[in-house]
């Protein structure tokens, strides 16, 4: 028998708590009073590990690093990475940033009077909502940034596969960059806060090159100000005790048996194209379009891309989880029985070796705390929460407690179409607490 425990909600409310998760806004973020009441529950030893296999915008690792704990956090999402190693910034490299933020200024402006051109003759990412000429402005400030940070020092390697290796401090600016970059292409967001529309080429943006510096000065002043007004002081760790770097949870370089508690929130099965969602700041670290970016999809768990080359073996889903296929199978509407079964499957498929990977990495007694959301297909409830809890059966856990939170309004609402099917779009997200 489960019991409720008490716990502040995993959705986070804008302004209810200051915290470093200000600096960037992430859609499937949770909060951190959730993470600080979940590891106060958890009562971790001192020095303990703590794993997050899907660790976004860096929430987990904000606060494991604060409390003095290990961390080892993974996303395949390469710019991710960086918001979540800015997050991890010690408080007493506050007096730096102006300092760097001056230097940035410098070379920023030299190099634009001096004309600066990128020796590419690939389309910049930038042009995807910017003019040729603004995109190459911008590009001159994200360089300027990496030089006065790395001190001229610039790999020739590309940011984006060397994001997990980045600093706190260069990753600190470049939430900077996605800032002032966000803050320009505001009209290409749509409707759904997970997507990001790209211009058709009538419509892209003309900045000078001095507006974007100076937006970009407001966006790390803005930054800066939030931490200075934090009360609690962020340690300086070193790379071993807060591991952030590119990998799936499919196959984490983790030990076996070396984790005292993973704590997570594993994609939603809702569709959501998390590398769509980021396009901005996958543009800003130079990431390629075309395939290069499609393989990045294919490789999150919930992307509404089919891999064709993934084989399936549902043996260990769960009763749960075996009826929502088969009522999705035999659904009246179009592509029930292709599309949308596909996909399904490939998601379930992807959770089911995933929590084997955590199951492996967990030590004997090892907890983990996953908060999953329920959702829908047409009328159809997909009830993740009840498969999760299946699925770690099979794994020989138990669930020792869980806490429900009601979402009143879910993206659902956002299509029209929906509504023939359904005609209330709340959701209820499950704080599920397993003892390996």
């Amino acid at each position: 028998m489960t019991t409720a425990f008490t716990i502040r909600s995993p959705k986070r409310r804008p302004g209810a708590q200051a915290s470093r998760a200000n600096w960037f806004r992430y859609y499937a973020d949770f909060s951190v009073g959730f993470v600080e009441d979940i590891i106060s529950h958890l009562d971790l030893p001192p020095r303990a590990t703590l794993l997050d296999p899907w660790l976004g915008a860096g929430t987990t690792a904000e606060v494991a690093t604060a409390q003095g704990l290990q961390l080892r956090g993974y996303d395949v999402n390469p710019a991710m990475l960086l918001v979540a190693r800015a997050r991890t910034l010690p408080t007493n490299t506050a007096n730096q940033i102006p300092i760097l933020t001056e230097s940035i200024t410098r070379s920023y402006k030299k190099n634009i009077t001096n004309g600066t051109k990128s020796s590419s003759s690939v389309i910049d990412p930038f042009e995807q909502w910017l003019q040729p000429a603004s995109a190459a402005a911008f590009r001159v400030l994200e360089r300027s940034v990496e030089a006065a940070v790395l001190k001229n020092q610039s790999s020739a390697i590309p940011l984006w596969r060397r994001a997990g290796k980045a600093s706190p401090l260069l990753s600190f600016f470049y939430v900077g960059l996605f800032r002032t970059l966000r803050h320009f292409i505001s009209e290409f967001q749509s409707s759904n806060p997970t997507w990001v529309k790209v211009s058709d080429g009538g419509d892209r943006i003309q900045l000078s090159a001095d507006r974007i510096l100076n937006r970009f000065r407001r966006e790390v002043e803005s930054m800066l100000e939030l931490m200075k007004a934090e009360t609690e002081v962020m340690p300086s760790v070193g790379t071993r005790t807060c591991v952030i770097d590119q990998a799936s949870s499919l196959q984490l370089p983790v030990a076996s048996s070396s984790i005292d508690a993973a704590i997570s929130s594993p994609p939603y099965c809702t569709r959501i194209d998390y590398v769509k969602a980021t396009l901005p700041e996958l543009a800003v670290i130079g990431y390629p379009n075309g395939k290069v970016t499609r393989r990045l999809r294919e490789t999150m768990i919930g992307t509404p891309t089919i891999n064709k080359t993934q084989s399936y073996n549902d043996a260990n889903w769960g009763p749960t989880c075996s009826r929502f296929l088969s009522a999705v199978e035999g659904h009246s509407s179009k592509a029930s029985s292709t599309y949308y079964l596909k996909y399904y499957r490939q998601y379930f498929a992807s959770v089911s070796t995933s929590l084997a990977e955590i199951d492996r990495v967990l030590k004997k007694s090892g907890k983990c705390v996953l908060v999953v959301q329920d959702s829908y297909y047409k009328e159809i409830q997909n009830d993740l929460p009840r498969i999760f809890v299946e699925m770690a059966t099979q794994l020989g856990w138990t669930l020792k407690e869980e806490k429900s939170f009601r979402v009143n309004q879910t993206l659902a609402g956002v299509h029209p179409s929906v509504k023939s099917y359904r005609t209330t779009f709340h959701a209820t997200e499950w704080a599920l607490c397993f003892s390996k």
